[in-house]
């Protein structure tokens, strides 16, 4: 336990070795099914651990998996996903951290936050690149189809041409609509794109 928090009055973290895995969960125990958007938030770490998964668990299906590659943003709320989960059965969201290729980082949880979400107004499935983009006061939602056995990731950049940075990258296990929210979004111009692999 740290009283470093991002929220509220600690977090949690634990030093990693290279042949060692931290694991973080929070369950999620809805009052009613339905579409919810699932943000979590971190504080500053000198050595934070970066190849940061998240699992978003109902029953015993793995529905979605979100991979931070540089780590997860410090001090700002980050955007998992937007999934639709079933108050009948238990829901959690899994973070996976592994110390293979960074021994001597650390691995800091702190705080999820789970709101209801309207339905996403893609029409149907449509083709693969059915895709929008919406902009609230603060933030900027992408919603496109995706399918099980694609891993979409999501990057922002200055101008189109150079400077893409990964946000995160996303593995749904069922297909449907995906989201992604910027929630802090640069104050000037920018650029998203989605890969497939």
């Amino acid at each position: 336990s740290t009283t470093n928090a991002a929220w509220g009055t600690d977090a949690r973290l634990m030093p990693l070795r290279s042949n060692e895995f931290a694991q973080a969960d929070w369950v999620l125990p809805i009052s009613r099914s339905g579409r919810y958007h699932i943000s979590v938030q971190v504080p500053s770490l000198a050595d934070a651990a970066t190849n940061v998964a998240f699992h978003i668990v109902a029953g015993a299906t793995n529905f979605l998996s979100v991979l931070f590659p540089g780590g997860v943003p410090s001090n700002e709320w980050v955007f998992l996903g937007s999934v639709t989960l079933d108050q009948t059965l238990s829901n959690l969201v899994e973070m996976i951290v592994s110390g293979v290729n960074q021994p001597g980082t650390y691995a800091i949880a702190d705080v999820l936050r789970l709101v209801p979400a309207p339905e996403p107004t893609l029409p149907g499935f449509g083709p693969p690149d059915s895709s929008q983009i919406f902009s609230t006061p603060n933030s900027y939602l992408l919603q496109f189809v995706g399918r099980s056995d694609v891993s979409y990731t999501i990057q922002r950049g200055d101008s189109l041409t150079t400077g893409w940075s990964t946000l995160q990258i996303i593995s749904p296990v069922v297909p449907g609509v995906l989201e992604y929210e910027d929630e802090k979004p640069p104050s000037g111009q920018a650029f998203y794109r989605i890969l497939t692999q």
